[in-house]
Order: structure tokens, then sequence, then C-alpha cells
């Protein structure tokens, strides 16, 4: 419910972020690239981890509906 919603808007917040930190490091000059290139791979590891614990708790979920059916289809 709630959890994944705020997954959800975490990984839009992280997708905006990679994109405005790519934009800054293809625009800087050559004293801020290092600084707006460290920005983009950690705002890309962030996204990456945000999406994959998006599809771990889907897939409980998904996991977890069928583990009910099954048992109730066992006990009848």
């Amino acid at each position: 419910g709630w959890l994944m919603t705020v997954g959800y808007a975490l990984a839009i917040v992280c997708s905006i972020v990679l994109i405005y930190c790519g934009y800054r490091f293809f625009n800087a000059t050559t004293s801020e690239q290092l600084f707006w290139g460290v920005c983009f791979i950690i705002s890309v590891q962030v996204q990456v981890t945000t999406k994959l614990w998006i599809y771990m708790q889907t897939n409980r979920i998904y996991l977890s509906k069928e583990l009910r059916l099954l048992a109730s289809q066992k006990q009848q």
C-alpha cells in the first residue's frame, strides 16, 4: 500500500535527479565535471537500488498471494 507508493515516488524523484545530474555533467566546465559525474553515478546506483526493491516487493506480494491460493485449494 503506502510503502509501495513511497517507493514509486522515490523512483520518480531519483529519475529527475538522474536526468538533472546528467544534464549538468555534459554542460559543466572541466573543473565541475568530476563533481557532476560522481553525482550522476550515485544517482544511478540509488535508482537501480530503488527499482530493485520495488521489483522484490512486487514479487513477494505475488508469491504470498499464490501461496495463500494454494493453501486454500489444499484445504478444500
